[in-house]
Order: structure tokens, then sequence, then C-alpha cells
């Protein structure tokens, strides 16, 4: 794709894999500083704020997709489950 891209989409790919490559380097740090489970949960923060945002009225908002801690992975993975 970056063979085939011209200009300015070149670029915007360049940037684009510079920033996910930053992106990974800081989640990395972040996991040898804090415990694995603080850092999932604030990488987990952006996309629950952005459903927050989506929501279409304050008075009749969608279901967030976010479970209440009562299952989730867990229910899927157990044997039988």
């Amino acid at each position: 794709m970056l063979i085939r891209a011209r200009g300015q989409q070149r670029l915007l790919l360049l940037a684009l894999g510079a920033v996910l490559g930053l992106m990974n380097v800081v989640f990395y740090l972040a996991i040898d500083r804090l415990p694995l489970s603080t850092v999932g949960a604030i990488e987990f923060l952006g996309p629950v704020l952005l459903a927050a945002v989506g929501v279409r009225t304050w008075r009749k908002p969608r279901r967030a997709p976010v479970r209440d801690g009562r299952g989730g992975v867990a229910d899927r993975s157990a044997p039988g489950g």
C-alpha cells in the first residue's frame, strides 16, 4: 500500500505508522512501571469515553458495550461455557 501511495498519502501513512509505534513503546514502558491491570484500565478509558460522548441523548442513552464485571471473557472462556 505504501508503494502505491502518492505524496501526501505516503506522508499520512508514515505518520500513522510512527504514531502507532510510539503508542506501543509508551504502552510497554507503562507496563514496566505500573501493574498490567492498571495500564489496561487506562488504555480502555479512551474507547469508553468515546462511547459515552457518542450517546445520542442523555435522556435515552444507548447501551454501552461495557460489562459490569460479572463475566465477560471469563464467562466465555470457562470450560463448558
